[in-house]
């Protein structure tokens, strides 16, 4: 007579939920995930949509100040001019003040 061993075959029945747990924990955390993923898809897309209009705003922003900015050679020989002739009628003037003052006393 064969002994009928550990009960019959139904002994795992109960173990099912065990191993289905973890996959179902999982299953959860990779749907969270996934939604959390296309949310910042969907972020990532709109600033990157951002970037390239503001990219384009300062491209033409920086033609637009190298069109209006006069190149620093062109303005050096007359800043120097005037600083030369200003330099010149203040020191001529403190120079009247001080020859009429030593001339009145």
């Amino acid at each position: 007579m064969r002994d009928g061993g550990d009960g019959g075959d139904g002994g795992d029945g109960g173990d099912g939920g065990k191993i289905l747990a973890p996959y179902s924990a999982l299953s959860t955390q990779h749907s969270a995930l996934s939604t959390q993923h296309s949310a910042l898809s969907t972020q990532h897309s709109a600033l990157s949509t951002q970037h390239s209009a503001l990219s384009t705003q300062h491209s033409a922003l920086s033609t637009q100040h190298s069109a209006l900015s006069p190149q620093p050679s062109s303005l050096s020989t007359p800043h120097s001019a005037l600083s030369t002739q200003y330099l010149r009628f203040y020191f001529l003037d403190r120079f009247d003040e001080r020859s009429h003052l030593l001339r009145t006393l």
